[in-house]
């Protein structure tokens, strides 16, 4: 067994745990001292690229997931649909509505038909089948992302990676979320 087969097992936390711990520095060093020295080298380095690639479109397609549940839980009377299709006017004017300050302001509040839920609670429920079985790490990668997404005072729609990553360390994800 290659050693990208043998990764293409893991779960979601042990990947990402991997991943940052390893492999992002491994690709680097790599590619700056190894990558047209060495045939060898050059395999390796695919190899890894293989599961950089496969990180990011996980990411990608959360963060996807994230976006949609996130108009679909608000509705469109709440907060009118935006993607990083639209001009900058027209993200400038959207992070500037009283639509997009309320769902940011709403998003840990209980939500008034169900008084146990948070707003937020309900767009990670949305976009994570298995509700009840989820790791902190996809909790709080959520969260992150309903944050950054909804906060005026970030002016981009386009996931940011070193913006998420900020948010999820100043988050404390708890059962209660």
């Amino acid at each position: 067994m290659e050693y990208h087969e043998y990764f293409e097992g893991w779960d979601d936390k042990r990947w990402s745990s991997y991943y940052t711990k390893y492999i992002k520095s491994l690709v680097s060093f790599i590619s700056i001292t190894y990558l047209n020295y060495n045939i060898k080298f050059n395999i390796l380095f695919r190899k890894f690229s293989k599961l950089l690639a496969k990180h990011r479109s996980l990411r990608g397609t959360i963060a996807n997931r994230v976006r949609s549940a996130i108009f679909a839980v608000f509705g469109e009377q709440e907060l009118p649909y935006i993607d990083t299709t639209f001009t900058p006017l027209e993200i400038k004017e959207w992070k500037d509505s009283e639509q997009l300050k309320n769902a940011h302001e709403k998003l840990y509040q209980c939500i008034e038909k169900d008084k146990e839920m948070t707003w937020c609670a309900r767009i990670i429920q949305k976009v994570w089948p298995n509700f009840k079985k989820l790791t902190k790490e996809k909790i709080s990668f959520s969260m992150a992302l309903c944050q950054y997404m909804l906060n005026p005072k970030i002016e981009s729609i386009k996931i940011n990676d070193e913006e998420i990553r900020k948010i999820m360390k100043v988050n404390k994800v708890s059962k209660k979320y």
